[in-house]
């Protein structure tokens, strides 16, 4: 747990909503990535950009500060995190590895014009190319009401962004939402992958069915929350597009990954569906 920061000697703590904003505006905002695996290739094509807040040397999780946060400050946070990830992926590029990054998208977003305006103006900045940047919708989130969603996604489209469902299988709205919206890939939530607290005879064929019917629907699959690598023998007879979990690698700096990638191996595997 973080410890208490102060106004000053004598001050009266800020309230936690205006600490953590106000850490977000004074550089505290450090992303960590998670690899994905490409399961039939072996090898990571794709990162999930997260964000923690640097404080001294501990990092604060997102749980922690985002339900803090306003919706200026969300703007921020997406604005600061993007010009992170961006600029963390040339600096791969420049030693070798070429990977697509994903950022997270708060759902009221689709319909606030400046997160658009954000995208463009980091890709110019950036010389970010279609198709090297995901956008992920939390699926627990809210979509905004009478909004054109599908016009929405398809402006960012425009830039060459793609778009990803996360955490499909938590809440209600699912399988409308991957119906009616031009998503290019699912993510089947870690409740959903969890071995620990459920029988692998449940598990593995609501796997296997939620894969078919998000391929069906044209989209790639990602599950989520691999905890056990003995997984991941299962997720490729299924079909599984990409795997991410503890048992691929945890978040980590983004200095850290060619390394990583230069000392972690996967047996490529190739099965038909």
């Amino acid at each position: 747990m973080s410890r208490s920061i102060s106004t000053g000697s004598g001050a009266a703590p800020r309230p936690a909503h205006r600490r953590w904003a106000d850490m977000l505006r004074e550089d505290a905002l450090c992303m960590h990535y998670q690899p994905l695996l490409d399961l039939r290739a072996g090898r990571v094509t794709k990162v999930e950009a997260l964000a923690r807040l640097r404080d001294g040397d501990v990092l604060i999780a997102p749980g922690q500060f985002l339900p803090s946060l306003g919706s200026d400050d969300h703007l921020v946070l997406y604005m600061r995190g993007l010009a992170q990830v961006l600029t963390q992926r040339n600096a791969w590029r420049r030693v070798g590895i070429d990977v697509v990054v994903s950022v997270n998208l708060p759902p009221a977003a689709l319909c606030d014009s400046r997160y658009f305006d954000a995208t463009r103006t980091a890709f110019d900045e950036f010389g970010c190319e279609a198709g090297e940047l995901t956008l992920e919708i939390l699926e627990s989130g809210a979509l905004p009401q009478g909004v054109a969603l599908d016009k929405q996604i398809a402006g960012y489209k425009t830039l060459g962004v793609d778009f990803a469902q996360d955490d499909l299988g938590t809440g209600h709205s699912s399988l409308s939402r991957l119906r009616e919206l031009p998503f290019d890939c699912v993510k089947i939530d870690r409740s959903i992958a969890d071995l620990q607290d459920h029988d692998a005879a449940d598990v593995l064929p609501f796997i296997h069915h939620l894969t078919r019917l998000g391929q069906a629907l044209g989209k790639a699959v990602v599950v989520e929350g691999v905890e056990d690598p003995a997984l991941l023998d299962a997720l490729r007879i299924f079909g599984v597009d990409l795997a991410q979990g503890y048992g691929i690698a945890r978040p980590m700096p983004g200095e850290q990954l060619p390394d990583w990638i230069a000392q972690t191996r996967f047996e490529p595997q190739f099965t038909a569906r």
